[in-house]
């Protein structure tokens, strides 16, 4: 058992990936209207950049791109799931990353960037 992975701080929801046929009968992929709650996990902030000012809020006029890392044990996340963690909805950037290397240490990680 790993504290981070499997009892880790945080909880997200997660909104699968699902295949669906568009109006005009092509195939797409993209979030689920409905989440997966995942408990037990691990969010961290990796960056928050925009010009020289990073930390100013959009609500000041500036654009800030945060971007999160999630760790899981295991959690239902592809190229088009959406994350929703703490009022922000999320969305990857490359696809998710599965560590099978022992039972111990098994865990998915995504990188996310929050949506604005």
């Amino acid at each position: 058992m790993s504290i981070l992975l499997d009892l880790g701080p945080h909880t997200v929801v997660v909104y699968p990936e699902e295949t669906v046929i568009d109006s005009r009968g092509n195939t797409v992929k993209r979030p689920a209207a409905t989440g997966v709650t995942i408990t037990g996990c691990l969010m961290m902030p990796l960056a928050s950049t925009r010009g020289a000012f990073a930390a100013i809020d959009v609500k000041q006029g500036q654009r800030v791109d945060a971007a999160w890392r999630l760790f899981a044990r295991n959690a239902p996340i592809g190229w088009w799931s959406r994350v929703e963690f703490e009022g922000k909805t999320m969305s990857l950037l490359g696809g998710p990353l599965t560590y099978t290397a022992s039972d111990g240490t098994h865990h998915i990680s995504a990188t996310l960037m929050e949506e604005r």
